[in-house]
């Protein structure tokens, strides 16, 4: 537990304000990408994660593979690049090519590499970097981006400590065992809470037309 603080400690220290600043700069701080850089980085980080997750179920997506189609669609998002591919096509692309990897490699679930290839691909990449595309929105996006990373880190210091004060039920004890209903719900109540002040003191003011 004890631990577990100092890490806290350590994030709430140095992190989130590194964090801010990151978000702050944005992609035109001297003309240097500096989010999507960060966004990139995270996503790699990502990537090597499921990594460890897949070869517990037996897995073995090519990740290479992974973060090439990952690079690309980062380096698509960018305001100053007009390749302008369709989502679809770097679907499909990802999925042809692991296929055809797959029919060359010696693995025992094919299937399952390319699933979790796939899969990876729409989570990561749509999901978690479409940050990127928030970030860059004209006008608003250095807002949105700042509330939603704050509620995210209110939410997780608020579930931390709920849960080690007054939470007992596990929610689910074989995913993360350390997770609680009362800190669930207190981490949610609390973003809510946030974006509620942020919107009363009219922080979003101009961003609706």
């Amino acid at each position: 537990m004890t631990t577990n603080k100092s890490s806290r400690v350590l994030v709430n220290l140095l992190g989130i304000p590194s964090l801010l600043a990151i978000i702050l700069a944005g992609d035109t701080f001297n003309n240097l990408p500096i989010f999507s850089v960060f966004i990139t980085v995270v996503l790699f980080l990502g990537a090597r994660e499921i990594t460890t997750l897949s070869m517990g179920r037996g897995g073995q997506p090519v990740i290479p593979l992974l973060l090439f189609f990952l690079a690309i669609l980062q380096i698509d998002r960018h305001p100053a690049v007009s390749w302008d591919i369709p989502i679809y096509l770097l679907i499909i692309g990802i999925t042809l090519t692991g296929m055809i990897i797959e029919i060359f490699r010696s693995q025992d679930k094919p299937l399952l590499n390319i699933s979790i290839l796939v899969f990876s691909f729409v989570w990561l990449g749509l999901m978690l970097g479409s940050l990127s595309n928030l970030r860059n929105l004209p006008g608003i996006g250095l807002k949105v981006t700042f509330a939603l990373f704050l509620s995210v880190w209110i939410c997780d210091t608020s579930a931390f400590f709920f849960g080690n004060k007054f939470g007992e039920r596990k929610i689910l004890p074989d995913v993360s065992p350390n997770k609680t209903w009362v800190g669930t719900i207190a981490g949610f109540m609390s973003s809510i809470i946030f974006m509620f002040i942020l919107y009363q003191y009219d922080f979003f003011s101009g961003m609706v037309s």
